[in-house]
Protein backbone atom coordinates (compact mmCIF):
# COMPACT_ATOMS: atom_id res chain seq x y z
CA UNK A 1 0.00 0.00 0.00
CA UNK A 2 3.06 2.20 0.17
CA UNK A 3 3.10 2.76 -3.60
CA UNK A 4 -0.19 3.42 -3.73
CA UNK A 5 -0.21 6.11 -0.90
CA UNK A 6 2.65 7.87 -2.69
CA UNK A 7 0.75 8.07 -6.10
CA UNK A 8 -2.24 9.10 -4.33
CA UNK A 9 -0.64 12.01 -2.69
CA UNK A 10 1.40 12.54 -6.11
CA UNK A 11 -2.16 13.07 -7.87
CA UNK A 12 -3.45 15.10 -5.05
CA UNK A 13 -0.81 17.48 -5.04
CA UNK A 14 -0.87 18.23 -8.44
CA UNK A 15 -4.90 18.20 -8.92
CA UNK A 16 -5.92 21.40 -10.63
CA UNK A 17 -9.52 20.63 -9.64
CA UNK A 18 -12.10 18.34 -7.04
CA UNK A 19 -10.44 14.91 -7.35
CA UNK A 20 -11.40 11.68 -4.85
CA UNK A 21 -9.03 8.77 -4.45
CA UNK A 22 -9.96 5.33 -3.41
CA UNK A 23 -7.05 3.66 -1.77
CA UNK A 24 -8.05 0.01 -0.79
CA UNK A 25 -5.85 -2.08 2.29
CA UNK A 26 -6.36 -5.39 3.66
CA UNK A 27 -5.17 -4.44 7.37
CA UNK A 28 -6.75 -1.19 8.63
CA UNK A 29 -4.14 -0.76 11.48
CA UNK A 30 -1.51 0.12 9.25
CA UNK A 31 -3.45 1.92 5.81
CA UNK A 32 -1.20 3.26 3.92
CA UNK A 33 2.00 2.00 5.82
CA UNK A 34 3.07 -1.22 3.52
CA UNK A 35 5.21 -3.96 5.24
CA UNK A 36 8.11 -1.75 5.61
CA UNK A 37 6.89 0.91 6.95
CA UNK A 38 4.23 -1.24 9.51
CA UNK A 39 7.26 -3.26 11.38
CA UNK A 40 6.57 -2.56 15.10
CA UNK A 41 10.64 -4.13 15.95
CA UNK A 42 13.59 -1.00 16.24
CA UNK A 43 15.83 -3.43 14.91
CA UNK A 44 14.03 -3.29 11.00
CA UNK A 45 16.12 -0.92 9.18
CA UNK A 46 15.83 0.34 5.48
CA UNK A 47 18.78 -0.78 3.47
CA UNK A 48 18.14 3.32 1.55
CA UNK A 49 19.90 6.28 3.35
CA UNK A 50 17.52 8.70 5.25
CA UNK A 51 18.58 11.38 2.67
CA UNK A 52 17.45 9.23 -0.25
CA UNK A 53 14.27 8.54 1.00
CA UNK A 54 12.12 11.50 0.15
CA UNK A 55 8.72 10.87 -1.80
CA UNK A 56 9.13 13.64 -4.06
CA UNK A 57 12.30 13.52 -6.13
CA UNK A 58 12.15 17.33 -6.99
CA UNK A 59 12.45 17.25 -3.26
CA UNK A 60 15.10 14.80 -2.24
CA UNK A 61 15.83 16.17 1.39
CA UNK A 62 12.20 16.24 1.61
CA UNK A 63 12.20 13.04 4.33
CA UNK A 64 15.17 14.12 5.77
CA UNK A 65 13.76 17.46 6.78
CA UNK A 66 10.25 16.28 8.01
CA UNK A 67 12.43 13.40 10.58
CA UNK A 68 14.63 15.86 11.89
CA UNK A 69 11.95 18.53 12.49
CA UNK A 70 10.13 15.98 14.81
CA UNK A 71 13.40 14.58 16.23
CA UNK A 72 13.55 11.13 14.54
CA UNK A 73 16.90 9.12 14.54
CA UNK A 74 17.32 8.84 11.23
CA UNK A 75 21.62 8.20 11.77
CA UNK A 76 22.67 5.82 9.29
CA UNK A 77 24.55 3.09 10.83
CA UNK A 78 28.14 1.83 8.78
CA UNK A 79 27.25 -1.18 7.24
CA UNK A 80 28.15 -3.30 3.80
CA UNK A 81 26.95 -1.91 0.67
CA UNK A 82 23.60 -3.13 -0.47
CA UNK A 83 23.45 -6.74 -1.49
CA UNK A 84 26.42 -7.65 -0.10
CA UNK A 85 26.71 -9.73 3.33
CA UNK A 86 27.93 -8.37 6.09
CA UNK A 87 31.32 -9.55 6.94
CA UNK A 88 30.74 -11.21 10.06
CA UNK A 89 27.59 -13.05 8.58
CA UNK A 90 30.19 -14.05 5.99
CA UNK A 91 32.53 -15.41 8.37
CA UNK A 92 29.91 -17.47 10.19
CA UNK A 93 28.79 -19.04 7.48
CA UNK A 94 32.57 -19.83 6.59
CA UNK A 95 32.81 -21.44 9.97
CA UNK A 96 29.98 -23.50 9.32
CA UNK A 97 30.74 -24.57 6.24
CA UNK A 98 34.62 -25.85 7.25
CA UNK A 99 32.93 -27.74 10.34
CA UNK A 100 30.22 -29.67 8.16
CA UNK A 101 27.86 -28.30 9.67
CA UNK A 102 26.14 -26.56 6.07
CA UNK A 103 26.40 -28.09 2.63
CA UNK A 104 26.56 -26.48 -0.68
CA UNK A 105 24.25 -27.46 -3.61
CA UNK A 106 24.88 -25.83 -7.07
CA UNK A 107 22.20 -27.03 -8.73
CA UNK A 108 18.56 -27.58 -9.58
CA UNK A 109 16.09 -29.70 -7.36
CA UNK A 110 14.32 -31.56 -9.49
CA UNK A 111 12.67 -33.76 -7.41
CA UNK A 112 11.07 -34.12 -3.85
CA UNK A 113 9.78 -37.12 -1.82
CA UNK A 114 8.80 -37.22 2.00
CA UNK A 115 9.05 -40.13 3.84
CA UNK A 116 7.84 -41.17 7.63
CA UNK A 117 11.12 -39.57 8.87
CA UNK A 118 12.73 -37.60 6.09
CA UNK A 119 12.64 -35.73 3.02
CA UNK A 120 14.58 -37.04 -0.19
CA UNK A 121 16.05 -33.89 -2.26
CA UNK A 122 16.98 -34.65 -6.30
CA UNK A 123 19.33 -31.89 -7.83
CA UNK A 124 20.94 -31.80 -10.59
CA UNK A 125 24.18 -30.47 -10.85
CA UNK A 126 24.73 -26.93 -12.38
CA UNK A 127 26.11 -27.84 -15.77
CA UNK A 128 26.20 -31.32 -16.03
CA UNK A 129 22.94 -33.87 -16.04
CA UNK A 130 24.02 -35.83 -13.18
CA UNK A 131 21.61 -36.11 -10.05
CA UNK A 132 22.87 -35.84 -6.48
CA UNK A 133 20.23 -37.41 -3.88
CA UNK A 134 20.27 -35.41 -0.49
CA UNK A 135 18.12 -36.53 2.80
CA UNK A 136 17.06 -34.06 5.09
CA UNK A 137 15.39 -33.73 8.01
CA UNK A 138 13.01 -30.52 6.51
CA UNK A 139 13.20 -28.37 3.58
CA UNK A 140 12.62 -24.45 3.33
CA UNK A 141 11.53 -23.08 0.15
CA UNK A 142 13.75 -19.63 -0.11
CA UNK A 143 13.17 -19.16 -3.64
CA UNK A 144 11.27 -16.22 -3.26
CA UNK A 145 7.15 -15.16 -3.94
CA UNK A 146 5.35 -17.08 -7.48
CA UNK A 147 5.93 -14.16 -9.93
CA UNK A 148 3.81 -15.90 -12.63
CA UNK A 149 0.45 -14.63 -12.19
CA UNK A 150 -1.22 -17.70 -14.44
CA UNK A 151 -0.24 -19.79 -11.40
CA UNK A 152 -1.43 -17.41 -9.04
CA UNK A 153 -4.73 -18.09 -6.59
CA UNK A 154 -5.32 -14.14 -6.50
CA UNK A 155 -9.42 -14.24 -7.29
CA UNK A 156 -8.55 -10.86 -8.53
CA UNK A 157 -5.86 -11.78 -10.81
CA UNK A 158 -8.07 -14.71 -12.10
CA UNK A 159 -10.64 -12.82 -12.46
CA UNK A 160 -8.45 -9.90 -14.64
CA UNK A 161 -6.74 -12.84 -16.79
CA UNK A 162 -9.96 -14.74 -17.71
CA UNK A 163 -11.46 -10.87 -18.66
CA UNK A 164 -8.34 -10.66 -21.19
CA UNK A 165 -7.44 -7.07 -19.42
CA UNK A 166 -4.52 -8.54 -18.23
CA UNK A 167 -1.24 -11.10 -19.65
CA UNK A 168 1.98 -12.11 -18.15
CA UNK A 169 4.92 -10.27 -19.29
CA UNK A 170 7.33 -12.32 -21.63
CA UNK A 171 9.51 -13.52 -18.81
CA UNK A 172 6.70 -14.44 -16.46
CA UNK A 173 8.29 -12.04 -13.96
CA UNK A 174 5.29 -9.92 -13.64
CA UNK A 175 2.52 -8.59 -15.77
CA UNK A 176 3.04 -6.43 -18.94
CA UNK A 177 2.80 -3.32 -19.30
CA UNK A 178 3.69 -0.07 -20.82
CA UNK A 179 6.71 2.69 -19.76
CA UNK A 180 3.82 4.38 -18.38
CA UNK A 181 2.30 1.74 -16.15
CA UNK A 182 -0.72 0.75 -18.60
CA UNK A 183 -1.30 -2.69 -18.41
CA UNK A 184 -1.52 -4.77 -21.70
CA UNK A 185 -4.15 -6.71 -21.97
CA UNK A 186 -4.39 -10.16 -24.13
CA UNK A 187 -5.14 -8.75 -26.84
CA UNK A 188 -1.60 -6.84 -27.12
CA UNK A 189 -3.78 -3.22 -26.61
CA UNK A 190 -2.12 -1.10 -23.09
CA UNK A 191 -5.00 0.16 -21.17
CA UNK A 192 -6.77 3.41 -20.42
CA UNK A 193 -8.09 3.27 -17.36
CA UNK A 194 -5.53 -0.01 -15.50
CA UNK A 195 -2.21 0.46 -14.03
CA UNK A 196 0.50 -0.65 -11.76
CA UNK A 197 3.21 0.73 -9.83
CA UNK A 198 5.57 -1.27 -8.06
CA UNK A 199 6.67 -5.39 -8.18
CA UNK A 200 4.15 -6.11 -10.53
CA UNK A 201 6.02 -4.22 -13.29
CA UNK A 202 9.33 -6.12 -12.39
CA UNK A 203 9.44 -7.46 -15.53
CA UNK A 204 9.88 -3.67 -17.31
CA UNK A 205 11.67 -2.21 -14.60
CA UNK A 206 13.07 -5.60 -12.18
CA UNK A 207 13.86 -3.41 -9.25
CA UNK A 208 10.75 -1.93 -8.22
CA UNK A 209 10.78 -2.26 -4.42
CA UNK A 210 12.91 0.59 -2.86
CA UNK A 211 11.34 3.84 -2.45
CA UNK A 212 13.93 5.80 -4.90
CA UNK A 213 12.50 3.07 -7.64
CA UNK A 214 8.84 3.32 -6.63
CA UNK A 215 9.06 7.58 -6.06
CA UNK A 216 10.79 7.61 -9.94
CA UNK A 217 7.64 5.64 -11.27
CA UNK A 218 5.45 7.52 -9.59
CA UNK A 219 6.76 10.47 -11.28
CA UNK A 220 5.94 9.13 -14.37
CA UNK A 221 2.46 10.00 -13.04
CA UNK A 222 3.22 13.20 -12.35
CA UNK A 223 4.75 14.07 -15.56
CA UNK A 224 1.45 13.75 -16.78
CA UNK A 225 1.79 10.28 -18.82
CA UNK A 226 -1.26 9.45 -16.61
CA UNK A 227 -2.08 12.23 -15.03
CA UNK A 228 -3.80 14.55 -17.47
CA UNK A 229 -6.29 11.24 -18.58
CA UNK A 230 -6.90 10.93 -15.45
CA UNK A 231 -8.22 14.72 -14.34
CA UNK A 232 -9.68 14.92 -18.00
CA UNK A 233 -12.36 12.05 -16.58
CA UNK A 234 -13.07 14.13 -13.85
Amino acid sequence: MYAGTLVAAHLLRLARGPLQIHLIERDPTHFGCGVAYSTQEQGHLLNVPAANMSTFSYDPAHFLGWAEARAVLVANPPGPGRHRLAPSVADNLERLVASGQLRRHVGTITEYRESETAVEVAIRLRGTQAIAGVWVGAVVNCSGSDSNYRRLESALIRNLLEQGLIRPDPLALGLDVTTEGAVIGRDGKPSDRLYILGPPARGLSWKTTAVPEIRNEAGVWRRGCLLGQLLARG
